[in-house]
């Protein structure tokens, strides 16, 4: 593919991202982008330039993530089946593509899947920031992001039975609260795409989790 054809596909990248299911593509996608952002920072070009590459390859690694965290999410629902009786020859879905096959490393994909975790609100703002400002657009700053933790809940003193006292407990409730806010997030991006047996299982587990804080009332 010449340069030429390399930016115009890039220009309908956005719009096509959506579109695709398949993590092969998106990769594809990803990795030329990465190249033309390369090649133009060799070649001189202004940072603007390398930025509007940059960008469709973190959108590349968001939905390249948002698709393998839904490969991991089909597979534990294709668990069960076999614990019901069913063998391997009952079951005509072709295994999925190793992430080998696929040449994504193990790294990448826990990247790649938690910048998927990132509000689209928060995301979109984050790269029209920095863009604006004209600073460098970067798959780590996004990974920072994601991974950032919540500001820890302080213990208050002599609480008694109204709440948490210890450092422990206080870290409990923050691990238990950033865990919510991920599922949240993951829950609203891809529920659309889910089939019913899956939103079956994952209601399932809902319920427990709010059975379990029942059963922890005082």
């Amino acid at each position: 593919m010449t340069e030429h054809a390399s930016l115009v596909h890039l220009s309908k990248a956005r719009q096509e991202l959506a579109l695709m299911m398949d993590v092969d593509t998106v990769k594809d996608l990803r990795d030329k982008a990465e190249a033309l952002r390369v090649y133009r920072k060799q070649a001189g070009e202004g940072l603007e330039a390398q930025n509007e590459c940059a960008e469709i390859k973190i959108r590349a690694e968001r939905r390249a993530g948002e698709l393998l965290a839904e490969r991991e999410m089909a597979k534990g629902a294709r668990e069960p089946a076999t614990n019901r009786g069913m063998t391997r020859s009952d079951d005509v879905t072709a295994s999925p593509r190793t992430l080998e096959e696929m040449e994504i490393s193990r790294n990448q994909s826990s990247d790649w899947q938690a910048i998927a975790t990132i509000p689209e609100e928060s995301f979109e703002a984050t790269i029209a920031r920095t863009r604006e400002e004209r600073k460098e657009l970067t798959s780590a700053q996004m990974l920072r992001k994601a991974r950032r933790k919540p500001p820890p809940l302080k213990p208050e003193p002599d609480m008694g039975d109204r709440g948490f006292c210890s450092a422990q407990q206080t870290n409990v409730v923050n691990d238990v609260i950033a865990n919510l806010r991920n599922i949240s997030t993951i829950i609203r991006e891809k529920a659309k795409r889910w089939i019913a047996p899956n939103r079956a299982m994952v209601e399932e587990a809902l319920a427990d989790a709010i059975l379990a804080m029942k059963e922890t009332r005082p």
